[in-house]
């Protein structure tokens, strides 16, 4: 009990130290560079970086069906801003592909087209009358599963927060596209310059990062069990003990 105390008589210390910004209500005054991500499966994001350290995601559904079939971490936000000296410069680059559906799909073809062979060239009636259909049937499903394979893989990009690792901001991972290049490098100069900009300590950046995930987490941006064990990793921070 002792030791809890302590931790939280720390943060009500630091608390008074440097002010953070509300970076949902910044205002831009230079906008630094615009990117979209326009996609037909359905999900739009847009990315705003402006004043040098601040990145405005906007996430929007021009297909509301596709929309609900996604399992986007950030599916439910519409639009917020990111203060970059929070976040890491690192992305952690992800992979998921259904290979299930996939395998799925090609039984699914394979048999609908042995079915097709055999009620075609068969000579019997009744091949006709039952195999064709089932064929038929099969395709649909095939095609289905091709469908929900396509969905359900996904290349992104995740940005994290820079000490509580917690996920901010992503990304589909495009590296053959050169506007994706280009905004990638700036944003990530960008990340570094917000870093080493004067007057922001390593103290600073936790303190900064601490608040900002607890607002986050109240408003239900981020999960607050991802926000628990941030506060436990910028805790025991040996610049934060300081």
């Amino acid at each position: 009990m002792a030791d809890n105390m302590g931790i939280e008589g720390m943060e009500i210390v630091l608390d008074a130290g440097p002010d953070v910004d509300d970076d949902s209500n910044q205002i831009p005054k230079r906008i630094n560079f615009e990117y979209e991500q326009k996609t037909i499966k359905g999900i739009n994001r847009s990315f705003t970086l402006f004043d040098d350290i601040y990145l405005k995601h906007s996430l929007e559904k021009n297909n509301p069906v596709a929309f609900k079939l996604k399992f986007f971490r950030d599916k439910n936000i519409g639009e917020r801003t990111v203060n970059l000296t929070y976040m890491g410069v690192e992305p952690e680059k992800t992979q998921h592909v259904a290979w299930n559906w996939l395998y799925v799909s090609l039984a699914a073809l394979a048999i609908a087209f042995i079915l097709i062979y055999v009620g075609v060239y068969s000579g019997f009636s009744f091949a006709h009358a039952v195999m064709l259909p089932v064929a038929i049937v099969l395709i649909c499903f095939g095609l289905i599963a091709l469908m929900i394979f396509y969905y359900k893989t996904q290349h992104k990009i995740i940005y994290r927060s820079c000490f509580g690792q917690v996920p901010i901001i992503e990304l589909f991972h495009m590296p053959g596209k050169k506007a994706y290049n280009d905004f990638i490098d700036v944003l990530e100069q960008s990340i570094d310059s917000a870093h080493r900009r004067q007057g922001v300590t390593m103290k600073y950046r936790l303190v900064g990062e601490l608040k900002y995930l607890r607002k986050m987490s109240e408003a239900g941006f981020i999960a607050q069990s991802d926000y628990e064990k941030a506060r436990g990793k910028i805790f025991k921070h040996k610049e934060y003990q300081v």
